[in-house]
């Protein structure tokens, strides 16, 4: 089923001979289906969920479809040798199984390999599940056109697409964006590849808080649905806390536990919350306890500035690296204060003084207020 060995020949340069060096890796596919079975223990890249229910036991196991497709080809052969043989009830049999199998994540293919062998059956009902209430879904075409990078594409098959695609001629709108963006690669455009946003509800949320005590609560607020969901709530009740997300991870930061304002309930510790776990865990904790901090996100890091820490209005700023899970200390303001409010600006910095609040050399500067950002650049 699976070749024992990867082979490969190495024919050297004319300059050293006509010789030919062979070798292999015989343990090759081991190691591959190692990696693949370490990435579906770890639930990472899997497509498919298998239930298996047995009496009143019922278990879920997640896989990598490319990984069965490869350890049963049973169906395309048997399909394909049926062809060759004219044996149609076997033809049928396996048309019948395939179809079944119809999935918007195969059935491009199938319709393909119907096509190559042959099988009128069996591209037929491809298409159709592929076209299913046409009418219905056309609306949807240029939003979805334009979550697809069409300007990776080659100008000859966008050409093909508008000559031929039935679904585009019907659709002036997707036909003028796809003759724009033919346009565009066929006169060498520079263009800016989209990022991708995901399809996923917005939420607001809201941690902590103070009422009689300080709180624990954490709750979302959808817009689309107008609702209000409650939330795994915090390790530790924060009062006069800050928040940000970063990596898709919305973070808890500082903050004070119940009223005090003499430093014994002044936190430096910071909580993370996983939105797919709806779980807390802490990360490596500030090197100031800090509360009515201010907080914002940074080229992938999170800096906090400010804050009290129950004796002294601070001017500190700390840094906080999610990769190394550690905080360093990466300037003073010129004052100290708490209740602070940050915003990131993409206006270069006007004042020349500007950039000296960092101990790196002066002949970065110019660069840094042409960039923006000057407080944080340096943080790299």
């Amino acid at each position: 089923m699976y070749a024992t060995e990867c082979q490969a020949e190495v024919t050297p340069s004319h300059s050293n001979g006509n010789r030919q060096f062979h070798y292999s890796l015989a343990d090759h596919t081991k190691q591959a289906f190692q990696i693949m079975n370490e990435l579906r223990l770890g639930q990472q890249l899997c497509d498919v969920t298998l239930r298996v229910k047995y009496h009143e036991v019922q278990a879920d196991f997640v896989a990598h479809k490319v990984v069965l497709a490869s350890s049963s080809p049973c169906v395309i052969h048997v399909m394909n040798g049926a062809v060759m043989y004219q044996m149609d009830s076997v033809v049928k049999a396996c048309c019948d199984f395939l179809i079944q199998q119809l999935d918007p994540s195969n059935a491009i293919g199938i319709a393909s390999f119907a096509e190559q062998i042959g099988c009128e059956e069996l591209h037929q009902k491809a298409r159709e599940y592929i076209y299913y209430d046409c009418e219905n879904r056309r609306p949807y075409i240029q939003a979805l056109l334009r979550a697809v990078r069409c300007h990776s594409l080659t100008p000859n098959f966008l050409k093909l697409q508008l000559q031929r695609c039935e679904i585009l001629r019907g659709d002036t709108r997707c036909q003028d964006y796809l003759a724009q963006i033919f346009q565009d690669l066929t006169l060498h455009k520079l263009t800016r590849p989209q990022g991708r946003i995901p399809n996923v509800p917005q939420f607001i949320y809201v941690a902590g808080g103070y009422f009689r005590q300080s709180l624990n609560f954490l709750e979302a607020y959808n817009p689309m649905e107008g609702e209000w969901l409650s939330l795994a709530p915090l390790e530790v009740p924060r009062s006069g806390l800050a928040g940000c997300v970063l990596g898709g991870l919305f973070y808890a930061v500082g903050g004070r536990n119940n009223g005090g304002y003499d430093g014994r309930d002044q936190l430096n510790s910071v909580e993370k919350y996983d939105v797919e776990k709806d779980s807390w865990s802490f990360v490596a904790p500030m090197k100031h306890r800090r509360s009515a901090l201010g907080v914002t996100v940074h080229q992938g890091k999170i800096y906090v500035l400010g804050g009290y820490d129950g004796n002294t209005f601070l001017d500190s700023v700390e840094c906080y690296d999610p990769a190394q899970d550690t905080w360093t200390e990466v300037t003073r303001m010129m004052s100290g204060r708490s209740g602070v409010g940050v915003a990131i600006t993409m206006e270069p910095c006007r004042k020349t003084q500007c950039g000296s609040i960092f101990p790196e050399k002066q002949k970065d500067e110019n660069q840094d207020r042409q960039k923006g950002n000057c407080i944080f650049s340096k943080c790299n």
